[in-house]
């Protein structure tokens, strides 16, 4: 397992918005360690902060600050078709989103690690092999 740990988006929101688990993210990020994320965050990332927006839990200027912070606190890889058709075995293999698939597809790519914070996608890849490729933002 290489060094680098891939972040999913509920980790870099966690990171960025006060909340539960903030500080354990917000460490992670300024771990110094080599951070990265496959460049469909970004959009997860803007689908969360509207959704947290319109409820009213950031403003305008917040949700744009944390949308321009991202891209400076980790690495981004782009997605290719081999990484998406693996990301799809995985979505009907493991019963998760193509999107969870395409989190699991880079780590495996990169051996890397994907730490997350999703109890309910952590419980779907137990006991698989997929599972030595996450990581539970708590364990670190």
């Amino acid at each position: 397992m290489s060094n680098i740990l891939l972040l999913d988006t509920a980790v870099v929101l966690q990171a960025l918005v006060a909340g539960d688990g903030q500080s354990t993210a917000k460490a992670l990020l300024v771990s110094g360690r080599d951070l990265v994320a496959p460049d469909t965050l970004l959009v997860e990332l803007a689908r969360l902060v509207a959704r947290k927006q319109a409820k009213g839990e950031l403003t305008d200027d917040q949700a744009y600050a944390i949308l321009d912070a991202v891209p400076n606190l980790v690495r981004f890889v782009g997605v290719s078709g081999s990484l998406v058709r693996r990301a799809y075995e995985l979505s009907r293999e493991l019963g998760i989103t193509p999107v969870d698939g395409v989190f699991i597809a880079t780590a495996e790519s990169l051996g890397a690690q994907l730490v997350t914070s999703d109890l309910v996608l952590l419980a779907k890849v137990q006991g698989t092999a997929a599972a030595e490729h996450l990581a539970e933002l708590g364990s670190l």
